[in-house]
């Protein structure tokens, strides 16, 4: 079933920023709740960072969010990562508006994995969804209880990380400079 990833303008905004402010790529995932074939966005949570081609995931964070995946089954998610002004600089244009040959490979091993499987790159200049169907994504702004949502999540995790006593109030593009 083709689904409709539905990103509030303040999550696309904030993720196309730091492709187009910082060097080093990030990764991450989007939760949201799925309504039949809509899958409006309800959170941002970036897992990692790093340069061209090291890009990461930090275990603590994965670590948080896998208990939450637990307390929440209902929870659904888009992975995403970043082609940064500095990979583009790095490695060229083509990488302003394609996957790499490595994310290439990497999201046809998670497609035999699990074909529901959705990855979504940001670049400064474009947004390209990867599924298996005839998925898409669209930017609108924020629905009635989006940011309402969006702080519950927020506490979840927070509350999660705090009995685990794992912090994640610094975003990992912080912690490999």
């Amino acid at each position: 079933m083709a689904r409709t990833i539905v990103l509030p303008y303040e999550i696309n905004d904030k993720v196309t920023n730091l492709a187009a402010k910082l060097q080093e790529e990030v990764c991450g995932v989007l939760l949201y709740t799925q309504h039949q074939e809509l899958c409006p966005v309800e959170y941002l949570f970036i897992t990692g960072a790093g340069k061209v081609n090291q890009v990461s995931t930090l275990p603590t964070r994965l670590a948080v969010l896998n208990e939450f995946y637990k307390l929440v089954p209902a929870m659904k998610y888009v992975e995403f990562h970043t082609h940064s002004a500095g990979t583009i600089r790095d490695c060229g244009e083509y990488y302003a508006r394609n996957f790499s040959g490595q994310d290439q490979q990497m999201m046809l091993e998670r497609f035999s994995d699990d074909p529901a499987y959705l990855h979504l790159l940001f670049t400064p200049v474009k947004k390209i969804l990867a599924s298996c169907d005839d998925s898409q994504a669209t930017v609108i702004k924020a629905w009635s209880n989006y940011r309402k949502r969006s702080r519950e999540i927020g506490t979840a995790l927070n509350l999660i990380a705090q009995e685990m006593e794992i912090d994640i109030s610094q975003l990992p593009v912080m912690q490999i400079r």
